[in-house]
């Protein structure tokens, strides 16, 4: 895995701060969003499947955060596995600052973000990235919580928005 150098450089820390106002901009709209997809899943009578989570994912120390993927920002494979996701209304309404909410479960090896049920309801998917994967991390401190952009070695970005303040990614990692 190397060592985390993680500091956010000027771009990435900006393009948070940006994401930030337009979250915050969107915030009503996107509450009349969930409770339209909430009445309309009553309604149909829709509910969610299984995660796609392969067993045996998670490993040794894991640790678990509040995390949501912001749609918008998702870069190669992530991109074409939350395809359909992108497209839908709910995230159309908020914006390029739409935000999958979910849980971010970290182990030795892996990182695996899982969508929250009412997001696996309109088909979100979970993302597994392998640690030896990620070629470059960086943070961005957002008030009371922070920006975590991963970047893979295949050149596919994930932008995660954590629900909590997070200063060394190698002690989180680590455990």
């Amino acid at each position: 895995m190397g060592g985390f150098e993680v500091r956010a450089s000027p771009a990435t820390t900006q393009a948070w701060r940006v994401l930030r106002r337009k979250r915050a901009a969107w915030r009503v709209l996107a509450s009349v969003a969930w409770f339209v997809q909430f009445v309309a899943a009553l309604v149909l009578g829709d509910s969610p499947g299984p995660v796609d989570l392969p067993p045996g994912t998670i490993r040794g120390g894991e640790t678990q955060l509040t995390a949501g993927v912001v749609v918008a920002k998702l870069r190669g494979w992530p991109a074409r596995r939350e395809e359909f996701v992108a497209r839908s209304l709910a995230v159309r309404l908020r914006g390029p600052a739409a935000t999958m909410r979910g849980r971010l479960y970290v182990s030795d090896r892996d990182m695996v973000w899982i969508p929250d049920r009412e997001w696996r309801a309109i088909d979100a998917r979970d993302l597994l990235l392998r640690l030896d994967e990620i070629a470059r991390a960086e943070l961005a401190s957002l008030r009371r919580s922070t920006g975590l952009t991963l970047f893979t070695t295949d050149g596919s970005e994930v932008w995660l928005w954590l629900g909590r303040r997070v200063d060394d990614l190698d002690r989180w990692v680590s455990g």
